[in-house]
């Protein structure tokens, strides 16, 4: 490949099951459109039209705490037409996820990074723009605005600017008896593309095996959003690359019908990752 990292896209929250990866693997680029009827089909997670903008809280509020004041789930488009799903998380930390233009079913990069907001301002140094069917990886200068539960926009990516709104599915709670059961679906990295079926138990433990790759790690709630803390170590040369294994760093999300699972992770530098989504097969 022209890159030295790889990457599973989350196939996720956006406006359905789309996928990243192109290149090898047989993938033509994309990892498909949605399909009520198989198991790697999703529904948005979110919507604009489901977006909370009844907050009285004004874009002057300052963090209380450690808490950014543009933590959130974050719904909307870009100006160049592609669908947009984002979290922003308590301590600052973000993964939004774009598609390709005018798909909302093919998803096609994440920007991932850490926010300083404060007084309706964000800035970050530390964005990481993963473009899988871009082939590319760069590290693009990205500033906006918010208010609080009720906007976000980005400026400085290459997909344009983003427009968001906030999502109350942000503010469920999570559980790990929520979470148990077997979800099947696909992954994509920028090599390829396969299926894998997750089996996650009551405490929270996860193992799934793929054609070329095989996967453990463990699941935990997280105690400030309708979220889950994911680590996972991948292992088998035809999904990472190079032989060995690789530990990924993330977060994984349910949907409010409890039916389709959603993760995105990184290694530490953040030049490969990984993610999955999929349909409950079993609880």
């Amino acid at each position: 490949m022209r890159s030295n990292f790889q990457w599973l896209v989350l196939c996720s929250l956006l406006a359905s099951c789309g996928g990243g990866g192109g290149g090898g693997g047989g993938s033509s680029g994309t990892t498909g459109t949605s399909s009520t009827n198989s198991p790697t089909s999703t529904s948005n997670p979110s919507s604009p039209s489901s977006t909370d903008t009844t907050s009285s809280t004004n874009s002057s509020e300052v963090a209380t705490g450690s808490r950014s004041p543009a933590e959130g789930m974050w719904v909307g488009s870009t100006s160049s037409n592609r669908t947009v799903t984002g979290f922003v998380l308590d301590d600052g930390s973000y993964w939004f996820l774009y598609s390709l233009p005018n798909s909302g079913a093919t998803l096609a990069g994440v920007l991932q990074g850490k926010f300083t907001a404060a007084n309706g301002i964000l800035s970050t140094a530390s964005t990481v723009d993963l473009n899988a069917l871009g082939n590319s990886r760069t590290e693009p200068s990205v500033a906006g605005t918010y208010q609080t539960k009720k906007t976000l926009t980005l400026n400085g990516a290459a997909a344009g600017t983003f427009n968001t709104g906030y999502s109350s599915q942000y503010e469920g709670t999570p559980s790990l008896a929520k979470l148990a059961g077997v979800f099947k679906g696909s992954y994509a990295t920028r090599t390829m593309t396969d299926s894998v079926s997750f089996s996650i138990n009551a405490n929270g433990t996860v193992v799934g095996t793929s054609t070329s790759c095989t996967f453990s790690g463990k699941f935990s709630p997280r105690s400030t959003a309708n979220l889950y803390d994911m680590g996972l170590t991948l292992t088998g040369t035809g999904c990472i690359g190079g032989g060995g294994s690789v530990e990924l760093n993330g977060i994984a999300y349910l949907d409010a019908a409890g039916t389709t699972l959603y993760t995105v992770g990184l290694e530490g530098n953040r030049d490969r990752g990984m993610i999955f989504n999929g349909l409950r097969v079993q609880q």
